[in-house]
């Protein structure tokens, strides 16, 4: 069975419980009682919280971290190479630093798949970082191909 883990670098350290983060992700989960049973698929958040639940068995694992540009959640990718993911998703663009260096945690056939939320390109050196990090991602999804002008222009 492939084995994917959905990854949120986003910290949210205003929550300190497990529910508020499945709260506020709770659009973006309703795809998983489709394909529970059919794939292996954990989720990995960042918030004021640590810990691992199971929530309608389905595993999802916290982790404190922050948000600041170069910090690099390494806790959390040991996490994810224990899990020896086929594929990892990634959930928005903004953290190409943490994404270049998962990559370096994980087996080489592992897919890495980024999915855009609303980001612009960056400017100056973060948008150096960015175009290096596309050299890790075997795929960009974007809702529209007017959402992925700019990124493709940058």
């Amino acid at each position: 069975m492939i084995k994917i883990v959905d990854l949120v670098y986003f910290c949210h350290n205003e929550y300190d419980q497990p529910q508020q983060v499945i709260e506020k992700h709770g659009p973006s989960l309703g795809f998983v009682n489709f394909i529970k049973g059919r794939l292996n698929i954990s989720f990995v958040k960042h918030a004021n919280y640590e810990g691992f639940e199971n929530i309608d068995h389905v595993p999802f694992a916290f982790f404190k971290s922050c948000n600041r540009f170069f910090y690099v959640p390494f806790k959390t990718h040991r996490y994810i190479a224990k899990l020896d993911p086929d594929i990892v998703i990634v959930e928005g663009l903004s953290f190409p630093l943490q994404l270049m260096m998962l990559k370096l945690f994980l087996n080489r056939e592992c897919i890495i798949v980024v999915q855009h939320h609303g980001e612009s390109p960056y400017k100056g050196y973060k948008k150096i970082l960015q175009k290096l990090s596309g050299k890790f991602i075997s795929l960009f999804l974007f809702t529209s191909c007017e959402n992925a002008i700019p990124w493709i222009n940058a």
